[in-house]
């Protein structure tokens, strides 16, 4: 399954520093922070060809769901299941880089990601530089992806904001599967790209290993 575009490969392949990692939290439990740190994991190992380890604070779910997983002694890269704790104001968040804060595919949603990305990162040039939002539609179709941006605009939002489709089996939960293996959740592990190539970006813009891409 060919997913992959230019810009999601740039950022993908950017060098990476020692110790990287991608923190994901929720603004609240049951908005799919689990399953797109699932999903990030497998694009990372399959797409960007690197060592993905996981490191699980959201209850234990993510191994449970992610079988294929193994423990990497050494790897590239870390993708860190904080649980839904965007809001709770945790001292890890507040040095995350770059930090994925994952809500619901509602207006609502995108309020509590604008407050928890205002109260970790109150400069909106360093909000820029390390987070982005993801939107997720656990229930229902939500809302589309323009109409989120739109909102998230208007809220004053200082970060990039990447939906992820929706896809009923991964909705259901159960294993969240290998993207060469499986089409049902195609659409899923597209926009799964955009959202692992827009963290790339944020952790090598902090690092300053290449310049920034600029806003869309």
């Amino acid at each position: 399954m060919s997913i992959l575009v230019p810009e999601s490969r740039r950022w993908l392949d950017a060098p990476l520093p020692a110790g990287a990692r991608v923190t994901v939290a929720g603004v609240a439990g049951g908005v799919g922070t689990t399953t797109l740190t699932g999903l990030l994991w497998w694009t990372l190992t399959t797409y960007a060809s690197r060592s993905v380890g996981l490191l699980d604070h959201g209850g234990g779910a993510l191994h449970a769901r992610l079988p294929a997983a193994s423990p990497t002694r050494t790897p590239d890269l870390v993708v860190h299941d904080a649980g839904p704790v965007a809001l709770s104001g945790a001292p890890t968040l507040a040095a995350a880089a770059p930090l994925v804060v994952v809500c619901a595919a509602t207006a609502a949603g995108i309020d509590a990601a604008t407050t928890a990305v205002r109260e970790l990162t109150p400069r909106p040039e360093e909000a820029w530089r390390r987070c982005v939002v993801v939107p997720v539609a656990t229930t229902g179709a939500g809302l589309p992806g323009t109409a989120l941006r739109e909102h998230a605009h208007r809220q004053g939002l200082p970060a990039a904001v990447v939906p992820l489709r929706r896809s009923r089996p991964l909705a259901a939960g159960g294993d969240i599967p290998d993207p060469a293996r499986s089409r049902a959740t195609a659409d899923a592990y597209r926009s799964a790209v955009a959202v692992a190539a827009e963290a790339m970006r944020c952790l090598t813009s902090t690092m300053g290993s290449t310049p920034h891409a600029r806003r869309r």
